[in-house]
């Protein structure tokens, strides 16, 4: 499983493009843009885009990186019919070769993970 970004994605997919305005760089629509409401009416994506942004709007992006692993381990460990947990989530991705680095790059990696953790699982519940 291979976790690209929003950001990546629109980008290929010609729906967003780079700008620099008033407060600083950023992203901007293009005029393929309809394409993507096209594609969030079909997958009925406006609700759950909805509740990530209404909940996570002000994390910080290294807790966005962490949470968008934790979430693709997560589903992972579930694929595999096993519980996840804390534990179980750092194993699977001490594991991986391509995820391992986000976990050794930081000296305290695993105490955020664990943050993370706590802080997905009241929202994924409410």
């Amino acid at each position: 499983m291979r976790y690209s970004g929003g950001i990546k994605i629109a980008t290929d997919k010609n729906w967003i493009k780079r700008a620099t305005g008033k407060y600083g760089e950023g992203n901007a629509l293009v005029d393929t843009a309809a394409e993507m409401e096209e594609w969030i009416e079909r997958y009925q994506f406006a609700p759950a885009a909805a509740w990530v942004r209404d909940r996570f709007k002000y994390k910080s992006n290294d807790l966005w990186e962490a949470l968008a692993t934790i979430d693709y381990a997560k589903l992972a460990v579930e694929h595999d019919a096993t519980g996840p947990s804390p534990a179980v989530i750092l194993a699977y991705i001490e594991a991986d070769d391509e995820w391992r680095h986000k976990i050794e790059s930081y000296a305290s990696q695993k105490r955020r993970f664990k943050t993370s953790w706590s802080s997905l699982r009241p929202c994924l519940q409410a």
